[in-house]
């Protein structure tokens, strides 16, 4: 990379991807949320940071190792940085970011939409209705505007959503 950008677009994210893939010694899953969701299903057009949840263990121990080797330095509790660029890469391990838990194991086929399928890696995306919940948990009026943006491309229940949020909130 010749110049360094601020932004992350979904063809850079899929080039370092495709690089970690090459590398990795087994399947890792990873699931986008976040502004690196909206950007993989085409309501934003780029991300300042990476979101992944890393639903199981032996792929968050994976893929840390992976990162290690490929000289990326813990920058935040979960956030990791390459020398290379900007972006932070920010892993969470388990079913959980920061406070929010997920009803239902993320990793389960219907709790996340397969975007691409490398060699080795599975790049996902939150279903939409934990997305728009994840986004209204830190309700800042970019996340409510998002969720907006999501609801109004996707064909979902209102009722049920509300639902969903208050039996993850509680």
């Amino acid at each position: 990379m010749n110049e360094k950008k601020y932004r992350l677009t979904v063809a850079d994210l899929l080039s370092i991807l495709e690089t970690w893939d090459r590398s990795l010694s087994g399947p890792v899953l990873i699931v986008a949320f976040g502004g690196t969701a909206l950007s993989l299903n085409g309501y934003k057009d780029s991300t300042k940071d990476a979101d992944f949840l890393v639903p199981l263990t032996k792929d968050y121990e994976t893929l840390l190792s992976l990162l290690k080797k490929k000289n990326y330095q813990q920058s935040s509790g979960n956030g990791w940085i390459s020398a290379e660029n900007l972006w932070i890469f920010q892993l969470y391990k388990g079913n959980q970011f920061f406070v929010t838990e997920f009803l239902d194991p993320v990793h389960l086929e219907g709790n996340h939409k397969v975007i691409q399928k490398f060699k080795r890696l599975t790049l996902a995306c939150l279903n939409a209705e934990d997305l728009i919940i994840s986004k209204m948990f830190r309700g800042d009026q970019v996340d409510v505007d998002d969720c907006i943006a999501i609801i109004k491309k996707e064909n979902l229940c209102l009722e049920s959503l509300g639902s969903r949020y208050k039996e993850t909130a509680g």
